[in-house]
């Protein structure tokens, strides 16, 4: 008996590390693909319900032009919705429109008001509502943090906070997106005497995180605007001071 259990036992640990197979499949590497006729616009009709294809082939032929005096409205997203944090949105949008206004090609910034969006906001609904503003661009953005806690004893605690930066810049009248930039951040903080609790800390190492990021993604906007390219990679991310 004690033979079988220990065989049942080796064949267990034989089948738990072994690697499942994984199947990677593309038609291309079929036998006679390369002969098949080149098929240039989608054929399924739910698709063409959404943009047809005489649309898909506009678009993707044309250029749009960016004005050289424009209005920018911004919506901050988070998780499909608005934040709401009291009094920190405005300190969010501050640190992104900050470096923003000072860019020849922006007449003005504005944020779009809660009342002229749904609850989740759409590109069209977005749209509307910047052609309700007078507003050329639409600049969306979106922060997600995530944080390394430490607790040391007898030692103030300490916080890493990786904050990732998603913003995209939406044409009002055609609705395409010229512009998009992901700024990762990296954030270190040290317990203050001021902080009175853990959640204190956590909290002020978050937002100094978001306003670092937020700040960053302004700048690339910026850069893209008067220059008409994004910021090179090894300049969008980095460590905050």
């Amino acid at each position: 008996m004690a033979k079988w259990m220990t065989l049942a036992a080796l064949a267990a640990v034989a089948i738990s590390g072994c690697t499942p197979a994984r199947m990677n499949y593309a038609p291309s590497d079929q036998r006679g693909y390369a002969q098949r006729p080149v098929v240039s616009e989608s054929l399924f009709k739910s698709d063409q319900k959404i943009v047809s294809n005489e649309a898909i082939r506009s678009i993707l032929n044309g250029r749009i032009e960016l004005p050289d005096d424009c209005n920018v409205a911004v919506v901050q997203l988070h998780n499909g919705y608005f934040v709401r944090r009291a009094g920190r949105e405005a300190a969010y949008l501050d640190a992104l429109v900050g470096d923003l206004k000072k860019s020849e090609k922006v007449a003005g910034v504005t944020q779009i008001p809660d009342l002229l969006l749904p609850v989740a906001a759409s590109v069209p609904k977005l749209r509307e509502a910047a052609a309700r503003l007078q507003c050329e661009l639409i600049l969306v953005c979106r922060i997600n943090n995530r944080m390394n806690y430490r607790n040391r004893f007898l030692r103030k605690d300490t916080a890493k906070v990786r904050s990732s930066a998603e913003g995209l810049l939406i044409h009002t009248r055609t609705g395409i997106v010229p512009f998009t930039a992901v700024i990762d951040e990296e954030h270190k903080n040290t317990e203050k005497r001021a902080d009175a609790t853990e959640w204190d800390f956590s909290e002020r190492a978050s937002t100094e995180a978001t306003l670092c990021a937020m700040s960053t993604l302004g700048r690339s906007v910026k850069t893209f605007l008067d220059k008409g390219k994004p910021v090179e990679p090894r300049q969008q991310g980095g460590r905050c001071p």
